[in-house]
């Protein structure tokens, strides 16, 4: 089974306390997408039924998800004793908060709830045995040796990421597929441990950056409540999209009457850690406003203190005694079956696949396309294509109103690949640096264009022209942090306010010329003119052509 080959590039998103069902499953997949069981919460029996009832109906398409325990994590940090008293004094403190609520709920709480392991080797044994087509991970990242007995099993195996350092990490333990969730993300975080940070790029972002770094499988999730948006990430280098939120009010749904009415009744989501202990996204309700401040970092040990007041609010259909979870994209939830929605988004995902899949074709495969500045490319007005762009390039289009856009494959952005692979004549293509000077403690930064063909003479005729002592090529992270770019799409087109512009006078002169989207999936083709007329532009000779001294290398 392999993602990127899905009728429809739709996958329902692993939903554990009860939304993830068998029906629900067996329904996406008959649709043309795939379901992932939720093993998580689950005893080990009641998961071999649910993974029984998905054979049963004949469905060949299917996963379970599984919750990695920290003590089978190879991502978690080692715990210290002090951590380990903190942690058992916070779970201690928050239960005497939670006392007056269990009271008027009339249940007891566990005196002091233990971690558990969700019957992990259970579990695993399990999917080996019943032979699942594909095994995700959240909340961790299991050994190489779990991950290659799942492949000798013939099972894919995936990966929960939030950040591309995860997304790293996930790879070099073998995994064979990520899925990357977004902020946006309905339900728990999956971060790799719980006390990280989860990450906050946008989810497209996220996407472009993790396809950067790999060409295993991506599905991206989180906050895709429409087709547009869900199409949008498979642009951006996803090859499906992983849909939680807009499946909760579906019937094959097992999401409880509490949770529709939370759902059907909208309003805003947050983050919360307050009914387990880890990041979670949930509609903001009673609980969620009474307890979120000051609810510690201790998952399962929250998770299994709160159990008893969730089950009693649910018992009642009181929507703000449950964890209500759900996603940004909340408005897009429908009570109709889970094949409508696999419907209803289909023709714009398989069209954003079928448009990224040609994007992605090598032209020199295409029939000996003469290089030039358009090359194979499909070029279309940039202002109509937005979403390709980082968010400030998009914002400063205004500034090159003859800008054309295209998409490619992200891995191909670096400019010899691009070059090659899309039939665009080198001395069409211009790189885009970013340098920072320094006199004294004053720092100058500053964008340096020049053609492909050529490299910046940075050490001579940039430091002079800056009026700086000492010059370097600046730190990559800095730059995606002060730009909102992407290593491989820097472009003059949208940088900080200030920032001198040094354009080659070869660029200026050049006429049509590619660079950068601020994202590694598009690229910019626009007059070399428009550049010298960004503000804060200079043309300069600051090129060292082929057979001069080096000075510097302005390759990006």
């Amino acid at each position: 089974m392999v993602i990127a080959e899905l009728e429809v590039p739709f996958v329902a998103a692993p939903m554990a306390g009860g939304p993830s069902t068998p029906d629900l499953v067996t329904a996406v997949a008959a649709a043309g997408g795939l379901g992932l069981l939720a093993g998580g919460y689950l005893s080990c029996e009641g998961l071999a039924r649910d993974i029984a009832g998905v054979w049963d109906d004949g469905t060949t398409r299917f996963g379970v998800n599984l919750f990695v325990p920290a003590g089978a994590n190879t991502a978690r940090p080692p715990a210290t004793p002090e951590h380990v008293r903190a942690r058992v004094e916070a779970v201690r403190a928050y239960r005497e908060r939670l006392l007056p609520e269990a009271g008027r709920r009339g249940v007891e709480l566990p005196e002091r709830p233990v971690a558990g392991d969700d019957d992990w080797e259970r579990k695993l044994d399990l999917v080996v045995r019943e032979r699942v087509p594909l095994v995700s991970f959240t909340f961790g990242l299991p050994g190489a040796a779990v991950l290659g007995e799942l492949r000798r099993a013939g099972a894919v195996t995936m990966v929960t990421v939030t950040d591309p350092d995860e997304a790293r990490a996930a790879l070099e333990a073998g995994a064979d597929t990520l899925w990357v969730q977004g902020p946006g993300a309905g339900g728990h975080r999956g971060t790799l441990h719980e006390d990280a940070v989860p990450g906050d790029l946008p989810l497209d972002e996220l996407v472009a950056r993790v396809r950067a770094l790999t060409d295993v499988p991506i599905v991206a999730a989180g906050g895709l409540g429409d087709a547009a948006t869900a199409a949008r990430a498979i642009t951006a280098g996803a090859d499906a999209v992983g849909v939680g939120t807009a499946l909760l009010l579906t019937p094959e749904a097992g999401t409880s009457l509490a949770h529709r009415r939370a759902v059907r009744a909208g309003g805003v989501t947050r983050v919360t850690r307050a009914f387990s202990g880890r990041p979670a996204r949930s509609v903001e309700n009673e609980f969620v406003r009474r307890y979120d401040d000051g609810a510690p970092t201790a998952y399962p040990e929250v998770h299994h203190l709160t159990v008893p007041l969730r089950r009693a609010a649910a018992a009642v259909d009181d929507p703000d005694g449950v964890a209500p979870w759900a996603g940004t994209g909340l408005a897009g939830a429908r009570e109709v079956p889970a094949a409508a929605v696999v419907a209803a988004w289909r023709d714009e995902l398989v069209a954003a696949r079928d448009a990224r899949t040609a994007a992605g074709r090598p032209a020199s495969g295409g029939g000996g396309t003469v290089p030039s500045a358009e090359g194979a490319l499909d070029w279309q007005p940039a202002g109509e294509r937005t979403a390709w762009l980082a968010p400030p390039v998009a914002a400063a289009l205004s500034l090159v109103p003859g800008a054309r856009a295209a998409q490619i494959d992200a891995t191909l952005a670096d400019t010899a690949a691009f070059c090659e692979a899309y039939a665009v004549a080198p001395e069409a293509s211009a790189n885009c640096v970013v340098v920072e000077g320094r006199r004294g403690e004053e720092v100058t930064r500053a964008a340096v264009m020049v053609l492909a063909t050529d490299r910046a003479d940075v050490n001579k005729a940039v430091r002079r022209h800056l009026g700086v002592r000492k010059i370097s090529f600046a730190d990559q992270g800095t730059v995606e942090s002060l730009t909102g770019m992407q290593r491989g799409g820097i472009t003059p087109v949208g940088l900080p306010e200030g920032w001198p512009v040094l354009v080659d006078r070869a660029v200026a002169s050049a006429g049509p010329v590619v660079v950068g989207a601020g994202a590694r999936g598009a690229k910019l083709l626009l007059d070399g003119a428009e550049l010298a007329a960004l503000p804060g532009a200079v043309v300069i000779d600051l090129a060292l052509r082929r057979g001069d001294a080096q000075g510097g290398d302005g390759r990006g």
